[in-house]
């Protein structure tokens, strides 16, 4: 993991033709630029629309090529991104103006997106990757139907086949539920989270307010479940103000009391979560915010809906 990261700035048809070439360039490159590696995190500001239109990371370090590949101009200074442009999950960035660090005058802002490039911290980039992730999950649940509840085995079936969960695992379904309901009640929600970029340890899923660590979750479905209360200890050892283990087999419950039983570090401070409390809190969730977001919204109608919602 990067400790720097990018904002580039062009205005809308400029960063389509971008992303569809695969790269970014400059007329006049500032020095800062060649500072730029591999894998580094970028975000997409659109110039004249105070918005930031997607994220994505760097492909190439920066390099000088006088190949024309763009319509406009020659724009020789570059580096080539792998970005994912989303302008219906955008995000205006007055509304993120008091949590970026690299923004240091709050009432002359705009001053800051005045070139083609800014260096970032990577803690203002996980801010801003944090915001359209929300936007893009508020926009996932309007209009959804709420999950069915079932028990038993059947939980497990119907995370695995329910169609807005992307990963292939039910470990990994676990964690983008909690990651989802993260998100959706406003916590910069991370999944394989690092707490520093050496860290030896990621975590399944962070919950952080801002850049202040707050919850912490393990799920244990096979392997060791020492390693996975390591992990949690590590998450206390910075400031995690609680832990959850999500455990899968509930063979494995009895066995993790008796080692927490010993464990003055996590056992005043864990919760112990079972697949249906997650898989009930994402329903719930889904159903929520599917009603919440009718009940919210303004729209003209010629007369009232003869069904009730």
């Amino acid at each position: 993991m990067s400790d720097n990261a990018w904002i580039f700035i062009a205005d809308r048809d400029s960063w389509l033709e971008c992303a569809k070439i695969g790269s970014f360039g400059l007329e006049t490159a500032p020095g800062r630029l060649k500072e730029a590696k591999t894998n580094d995190p970028i975000a997409a500001y659109i110039k004249g629309e105070s918005i930031f239109a997607g994220t994505g990371k760097l492909a190439s370090p920066y390099y000088y090529d006088t190949g024309k590949i763009w319509e406009e101009g020659i724009y020789p200074h570059r580096v080539n991104i792998d970005i994912d442009l989303d302008f219906d999950n955008a995000v205006d960035v007055r509304s993120l103006i008091d949590s970026l660090d690299f923004i240091t005058d709050k009432v002359h802002w705009s001053v800051r997106f005045r070139g083609g490039v800014v260096k970032i911290p990577y803690a203002d980039y996980e801010i801003i990757s944090a915001s359209i992730e929300k936007q893009k999950h508020k926009a996932k649940v309007i209009g959804k139907e709420s999950l069915g509840v079932k028990r038993g085995k059947d939980i497990i079936e119907t995370i695995l086949s329910a169609p807005e969960l992307t990963a292939a695992s039910l470990h990994e379904r676990l964690a983008e539920m909690i990651h989802v309901v993260g998100i959706g009640n406003g916590y910069h929600s991370h999944q394989r989270y690092k707490t520093r970029p050496d860290s030896p340890y990621e975590i399944d899923v962070a919950w952080l307010q801002n850049k202040n660590p707050q919850i912490a979750v393990e799920i244990h479905h096979g392997g060791i479940l020492g390693d996975a209360l390591d992990r949690l200890r590590h998450a206390r050892d910075f400031n995690f103000r609680k832990v959850i283990l999500v455990i899968v087999e509930p063979a494995d419950h009895r066995r993790t009391l008796d080692i927490l039983k010993f464990d003055e570090k996590l056992k005043h401070v864990i919760d112990l979560w079972s697949v249906r409390s997650v898989y009930d809190m994402y329903a719930s969730y889904l159903s929520f915010h599917r009603l919440y977001s009718q009940f919210e919204e303004s729209v003209y109608k010629e007369e009232p809906d003869k069904e009730l919602v």
